[in-house]
C-alpha cells in the first residue's frame, strides 16, 4: 500500500479536467502557443502548411463558471457533451513566417518576431490541397519583432536590433525578454549592444555596450534592476 505522502504526490500528478475546449482550425495548421500568467488569454500561431505560420489567434479563455453557462446551454439545446467550441476574440495576419512568441508577465503585450515575405501582396492559397500549384511565398533575409497590446490586439512598435547574421550568412534570432514588471523589454543586437524599449510606448529607453560581438541572449534578474547577456 502506498504512503499518505506518496498518495498524495500521486494525486497531483493527475491534474483534474475542468473544462475542455476546443479551436476549430478547418484548412489551417496550429503551430506557436503562448498563455498568460493568469491564465485568461490563449495565443496561438496558424499557417497555411505544417511548417508556416502566418497569423496570431488571441483567444480569451472563459473562466469556470462560464464554461458551465455555455455547457449548460448547450445541453438545453439538445446538443452533445462535446469539448465546446471558441472562437478567436482577435486575428492578427503578419506578412511573413511566424518564428516566435512571448508574453509579458502581466498579461498585456506579446512580442512576435516574423520572417518577412519578399512580396507584401504575394496571394496564398488558404489550403495546398485546393492548388496543386501552391508553393511558400518567397522571404528576404529579413526578420522583425513586432510588439502588440494583447488586449486590443493592436500593433504598438517593431522592435529594430534583434536580428543577428552568422558567419554563413544564416538568421538567427534573437529573442527579446520582458522584464518582470512587463515594463520594458530587453533584446540582444548583432551590433554587440542590448536594447531595451518601454512596452508601453514602443520607443528604446536605453542602449547598454559592452559586447564587442552579436549579443546571443540576455535575460532579466527576477527581482534587481539586473540584466545578464552574452556573446
Amino acid at each position: 500500500m502506498d504512503s499518505p505522502q506518496q498518495q498524495s504526490i500521486g494525486q497531483r500528478e493527475v491534474p483534474k479536467v475542468v473544462s475542455q475546449f476546443k479551436l476549430e482550425n478547418k484548412y489551417n495548421h496550429f503551430h506557436l502557443s503562448a498563455i498568460s500568467s493568469d491564465g485568461k488569454v490563449f495565443v496561438t500561431t496558424t499557417g497555411i502548411t505544417s511548417s508556416v505560420a502566418d497569423k496570431i489567434w488571441i483567444v480569451d479563455i472563459p473562466s469556470e463558471q462560464k464554461y458551465h453557462e455555455m455547457l449548460a446551454e448547450k445541453l438545453s439545446e439538445g446538443q452533445k457533451e462535446d469539448p465546446l467550441v471558441i472562437q478567436p476574440r482577435k486575428i492578427i495576419s503578419e506578412r511573413g513566417f511566424i518564428l516566435g512568441l512571448h508574453v509579458s508577465p502581466n498579461g498585456k503585450f506579446l512580442s512576435c518576431c516574423v520572417r518577412n515575405y519578399t512580396a507584401p501582396d504575394a496571394i496564398v492559397p488558404i489550403s495546398p490541397e485546393l492548388d496543386e500549384s501552391f508553393h511558400h511565398p518567397p522571404v528576404v533575409n529579413d526578420v522583425s519583432t513586432q510588439l502588440y497590446d494583447l488586449e486590443s490586439g493592436e500593433f504598438i512598435a517593431t522592435l529594430d536590433g534583434c536580428v543577428g547574421m552568422s558567419e554563413v550568412d544564416r538568421i538567427f534570432l534573437i529573442l527579446p525578454q520582458f522584464s518582470p514588471c512587463s515594463n520594458f523589454v530587453c533584446a540582444g543586437s548583432e551590433d554587440g549592444s542590448v536594447r531595451i524599449w518601454s512596452t508601453k510606448f514602443g520607443i528604446p529607453v536605453a542602449t547598454l555596450e559592452a559586447h564587442t560581438d552579436v549579443v546571443n541572449f540576455c535575460a532579466w534578474h527576477p527581482k534587481l534592476p539586473i540584466i545578464v547577456s552574452g556573446s
